[in-house]
């Protein structure tokens, strides 16, 4: 039988694919391409900060600095260096109803502010120590992608992340804002 060159060259590539597909396949496979590297989340190891009322636990992977304002203000700054970011947190001892009323009121609309308008998710939850807490999550571009309020009627701790650049994409911030959030659900819940 006298074959055609069409048919030489098909009759080649059809020996040579059934002999690759008889071929076992490599352990493991074959192996994907790399993805964009993802930030790293700091471990959850947590210790108390020194001069800090309530009890507060920052992640120990972190240094906190701790300030004290007018009106027995505290203020603590948590560098989440890795993330290029502070966790700006604010203590406020209240004196009565009326007090607790505005600094909450005023908490409340720099939450709002910071949100830019961009569409948040509110978590809302009271602590073991009487503490009625809420986080609030953008998860859009915004330089302050995590918020949070917590009071027991004589205290209000509030604060921030901040951002030293806001994220371009939801996915690249995503694993910042979720570290975040555990390390302040740890120290709300750790408030005494």
């Amino acid at each position: 039988m006298i074959m055609k060159p069409a048919c030489r060259i098909g009759a080649a590539l059809l020996a040579a694919c059934t002999w690759a597909c008889s071929e076992k396949a490599p352990e493991g496979g074959v192996p994907l391409p790399p993805a964009y590297p993802r930030i790293a989340a700091y471990p959850q190891k947590y210790a108390p900060v020194d001069s800090f009322p309530a009890n507060w636990e920052a992640n120990a992977e972190c240094r906190t600095t701790v300030d004290h304002g007018r009106d027995r203000a505290v203020f603590a700054s948590t560098d989440y260096a890795a993330y290029r970011g502070k966790l700006m947190v604010t203590f406020t001892p209240v004196d009565d109803n009326n007090h607790l009323d505005k600094v909450i009121d005023n908490r409340l609309e720099r939450m709002s502010l910071n949100t830019g308008g961009h569409q948040s998710e509110l978590t809302t939850f009271e602590t073991s120590a009487g503490f009625n807490a809420k986080i609030l999550i953008t998860r859009v571009s915004s330089p302050t992608p995590v918020q949070f309020l917590a009071e027991d009627g004589r205290r209000v701790v509030s604060g921030a992340l901040m951002l030293d650049t806001a994220p371009t994409s939801a996915d690249s911030i995503a694993p910042v804002i979720e570290t975040v959030r555990r390390d302040i659900i740890h120290a709300l819940t750790h408030l005494r």
